[in-house]
């Protein structure tokens, strides 16, 4: 189920690292959280099961809940409000269907397999990184942007992390 040269681009709010290193019960939640990521189908994928198929994108996934108790080793209710649990925080969406469930991925911006990244086109950015961004952009065209207007006096511009907000 692994493959050596496989990573995941993620990013996590603080709200949704908390949720996934607490563990209350004795469930552990990261366990859960890597089933999701190994599930996630990379490349565009037809799934069919019985008299049900679909098509996915990378960052889906196609399983029951009853599948996911076997997994987790629990019953099909303590996987359901797993679910729900990470439905809450953000992490995953599902849309459930006769007989199975197809589950999306919202946390993961790319996977990379040897030199080749694969985008999420369902990976979502929280809001305050999207605030984040827009900032950054807005304070790199001010420098650069600075710069234009001072090019004809000839200087040059070197720009430090200390000038754009990383964070």
């Amino acid at each position: 189920m692994y493959k050596e040269d496989l990573s995941y681009g993620l990013f996590l709010s603080d709200r949704q690292l908390d949720f996934l290193s607490n563990y209350p019960q004795g469930f552990d939640r990261m366990k859960c959280f890597a089933t999701f990521l190994q599930l996630a189908v990379k490349e565009p994928t037809h799934y069919e099961k019985k008299e049900y198929s679909v098509d996915l994108t990378p960052g889906q996934f196609a399983i029951s809940e009853v599948e996911l108790a076997k997994l987790w080793k629990c019953n099909r209710k303590t996987a359901s409000k797993i679910v729900d649990m990470f439905h809450e925080v953000g992490l995953v969406s599902s849309v459930p269907n006769c007989p199975t469930t197809v589950f999306t991925v919202h946390c993961v911006a790319s996977w990379y397999i040897g030199d080749d990244a694969i985008r999420n086109t369902h990976y979502s950015r929280h809001l305050q990184v999207e605030q984040r961004i827009k900032a950054n952009h807005k304070n790199a065209d001010a420098v650069v942007g600075s710069v234009a207007k001072d090019a004809n006096e000839e200087s040059s511009l070197s720009l430090s992390s200390d000038k754009i907000d990383m964070g």
